[in-house]
């Protein structure tokens, strides 16, 4: 399965992505303008988050990492709410001079918690 910009995705993303039209490239303007959010989050240490939020369904799908990839992600957007964030030390987040993966796993949990969601899909890349 290849994505919007032609890029080869492996299959357990593919399972997940809603089909699109053959040739569809969702523009800038059809997914920024639906952007509910754009800001912060505070963790317990203190440390600020950026995030970016699409749409307002009961099914959400978090992407950490995921402000690059946003456009990509778009379509999943239709049914579902989606919330891509930048851990610390990344991207517009804070930089705290100290990361790990159990950090990683802190600020995840605070994205979680600030929005109130029980249930979650993940989608994770590297």
């Amino acid at each position: 399965m290849v994505n919007a910009r032609g890029a080869g995705l492996v299959p357990a993303a593919a399972a997940i992505l809603p089909p699109v039209a053959p040739g569809f490239i969702p523009a800038r303007d059809a997914w920024s303008e639906n952007i509910v959010n754009d800001r912060y989050i505070l963790t317990p240490d203190q440390t600020r988050l950026y995030y970016q939020k699409i749409g307002d369904n009961p099914n959400i799908v978090v992407i950490p990492n995921g402000i690059c990839l946003l456009e990509d992600f778009a379509p999943l957007a239709r049914d579902r709410t989606l919330i891509v964030y930048d851990p610390r030390n990344r991207g517009m987040s804070d930089r705290t001079g100290e990361g790990d993966i159990n950090l990683d796993v802190q600020d995840l949990d605070a994205v979680r918690q600030h929005f109130g969601i029980a249930k979650l899909d993940l989608i994770g890349h590297s």
